[in-house]
């Protein structure tokens, strides 16, 4: 869309009457004993204007000298509303005449014909053609189609993320174990939710959260790329012809269905259906600029320069943020005629360094993996595109194999997009360790941030359990204090306004979720093992403390939500109320130490510690409560800011009970019956 709006909007700009037309050529009809030459021929303009050029008949005998007197009538032959400045013209002693058309309304051709009729050098007719473009049309509808597919593609793959996501998340996370595994892995995943973006995206988020290490994660990146071609090959078996049946049985499955996932399943089909209903819009409105010899010449620089493709495709992909839209429309201009499958390569090429802007974004505000990994994306696709525009500048080879592949270039652009994206997966899956390096390179430093894998959890210590619960209870701590770390950035981007944190914590809650996993897994594990009474009577607490744990990071999540709406709302908080949440923000986070160091340790006093400071959030509780309400009663506050107060104190006051809980587990020794009484 990007570049036919960039070789038709000069003439969208121009003046009426220098509307953008090809330039015409001279032609030279014999007629009887005239020669008659033609000017102004296949002009091309804006629908509604007047054609730059006149066209113009200039009549010579025989020996080249200019005929006068010679009656020439034109007429409109073909094309609506179209108007000529003269019908009839005698010519002068310059042997010229000529007529000037006012195009019609709309995208279409135009004929007129010329009668040229000399008393002794006989009579005959000629035939001028010209074409309109209605720009507006043509941007619009380019841009609905463009705007139908993105959408179709974008509901498909939130709809097959929502079906299969949750199990595809744990699959990237359990079988990547070496890159190998981690490219079938990260291209079945890709192939699977329709969208490299959407992989790629997750693999920086699982290194930001310590899921991943960077070597696995280049793994998956590249298995992404090669994934991501299903969607081409999709689009070049020309199911756009059955979209809208396909849209219907979407529709049918959504209303007809009583299911969550068949509904999910009917949102999918009826994505698919918009995908193609789209492309094929394009296709359709692209199909009148195949005998554009403007559009033609433009294209045409691609093929002869690469390197202008390779630009061009990845500026389209930065800006939709779909490398799938960007080889969609390609192959629509190639199937309308417009380029050819050495330009189109050229422009699919682009488009596998666009696509990695992508996780260039996600990176942003995550630790140095993750930039790491998003940096891997970019050097690896990028290294891969010079290799190939080197081929492309010195042989044909590679433009004749894709060709051999088929006799459809839609299936042929498919190919090569599949192709190129297999060959760099073989040449750098050798080659991952450097790759690593190089980008620890580029992002310098130490690791940083959470990890999410556990470090404590030694499966090889299971069958001695009195170590294996320290080591479970170690990571239990460890958990606690990435959920500290979760309420006090989300507690900041509340007070603060701070948006660094806005990430942060969602990245800390993932962690959490996986180390719950993982700690209960082996919990249950260990719970198969031999035990004694009181190991067996301790690990129900330990799996309630985890679970606790689990749910002080949702609270955080609460809270940054709280967050982002007092940001966006622009929601103003009594000064004094403000310092009210932040006290009872620190209690929090003071009850949080002692639960942990109690937990830690088996530090009985700071748990007492822990119940006393709960003590006094419940009360604060009641009393922050009852003194907003005073607030809103008398119009000291209003209502929005009364909902997101009540929600804050009412998350901070969950904490406490569930930093209670923690507590009162270790002053009755982990046991049910003697946590009860302690309280």
């Amino acid at each position: 869309m990007i570049l036919l709006v960039s070789c038709l909007v000069p003439a969208a700009s121009a003046p009426a009457v220098s509307a953008a037309e090809a330039c015409p050529s001279a032609e030279k009809v014999v007629i009887g004993g005239m020669t008659v030459m033609m000017d102004g021929n296949h002009q091309e303009g804006r629908s509604g204007k007047w054609l730059s050029e006149p066209f113009t008949v200039t009549i010579t005998d025989a020996d080249g000298r200019p005929v006068s007197g010679a009656a020439v009538r034109f007429w409109l032959e073909n094309g609506a509303d179209g108007d000529l400045s003269v019908s009839t013209v005698t010519t002068a002693a310059d042997g010229r005449a000529e007529t000037r058309l006012r195009l019609g309304e709309g995208t279409q051709d135009f004929s007129v014909g010329v009668h040229i009729q000399h008393p002794e050098l006989g009579s005959g007719i000629v035939e001028f053609r010209a074409k309109s473009y209605d720009l507006t049309r043509l941007v619009l509808f380019i841009l609905g189609g463009l705007g139908l597919f993105l959408y179709g593609l974008s509901t498909l793959s939130k709809s097959l993320q929502k079906v299969a996501g949750p199990k595809l998340r744990s699959v990237l996370k359990l079988l990547t174990s070496n890159r190998f595994m981690g490219l079938t892995v990260g291209a079945f995943v890709t192939a699977a939710i329709q969208s490299s973006s959407a992989t790629t995206v997750m693999v920086v988020g699982f290194v930001n959260a310590g899921l991943l290490r960077l070597q696995q994660a280049i793994g998956v990146i590249i298995g992404a790329n090669i994934g991501t071609t299903i969607t081409g090959q999709l689009i070049a078996f020309k199911i756009d012809k059955y979209s809208l049946p396909i849209i219907a049985v979407g529709f049918a499955v959504i209303m007809l269905s009583k299911r969550p996932r068949t509904r999910r399943w009917g949102e999918a089909i009826f994505a698919f259906g918009l995908l193609f209903l789209g492309l094929s819009i394009i296709k359709d409105t692209l199909s009148p600029l195949g005998g554009s010899a403007m559009v033609r010449d433009f294209f045409i620089r691609f093929s002869e320069q690469p390197i202008l493709g390779v630009f061009a495709g990845m500026l389209v992909t930065m800006i939709v943020q779909s490398s799938s839209a960007t080889v969609g429309l390609t192959m629509a201009l190639a199937a309308t005629g417009l380029i050819d499958l050495r330009g189109a390569i050229c422009l699919v090429l682009g488009e596998n360094i666009g696509t990695t802007i992508t996780a260039q974004l996600a990176s942003i505000g995550t630790n140095r993996g993750a930039r790491r990994a998003a940096w891997a994306h970019t050097m690896f696709n990028a290294t891969g595109v010079a290799i190939m525009l080197t081929v492309m500048y010195t042989t044909d080879f590679y433009v004749n194999v894709a060709r051999s592949t088929s006799g459809d270039v839609m299936r042929q652009i498919a190919n090569s997009h599949t192709l190129f994206n297999v060959l760099n997966a073989a040449l750098f899956i050798g080659f991952v360790g450097p790759l690593a390096r190089l980008v620890r390179g580029l992002v310098p430093g130490p690791e940083e941030g959470v990890r999410g894998e556990p470090q404590y959890l030694e499966r090889h210590l299971l069958d001695t359990p009195f170590i294996a619960i320290e080591q479970a209870k170690k990571e239990i701590v460890r958990m606690a204090g990435i959920a500290e770390q979760a309420v006090g950035d989300a507690s900041r981007a509340f007070f603060k306004g701070d948006a660094s944190y806005l990430k942060s914590v969602p990245v800390l809650e993932e962690g959490l979720d996986h180390l719950q996993r993982e700690i209960t897994h082996y919990l249950v594990e260990l719970a198969r093992r031999s035990l004694t009474t009181v190991q067996s009577e301790q690990l129900p607490v330990l799996l309630h403390t985890v679970n606790d744990i689990e749910r002080i990071g949702d609270h955080a999540e609460n809270i940054l939500e709280l967050a982002e709406r007092r940001k966006y709302e622009k929601v103003r908080m009594p000064a004094d109320a403000m310092l009210s949440l932040e006290a009872m923000c620190d209690h929090v986070l003071e009850m949080s130490g002692h639960a942990m160091r109690a937990l830690d340790g088996d530090d009985r006093e700071e748990a007492r510690m822990a119940l006393k400071i709960e003590d006094k959030i419940n009360r604060m509780h009641v009393e922050m409560r009852q003194d907003y309400a005073m607030r809103l009663g008398s119009g000291k506050a209003d209502a929005r800011s009364g909902l997101i107060f009540f929600d804050l104190v009412m998350n901070y006051e969950k904490m406490g009970d569930h930093y209670t809980n923690i507590a009162q587990a270790v002053l009755g020794e982990l046991q049910w019956d003697k946590g009860v009484k302690a309280a």
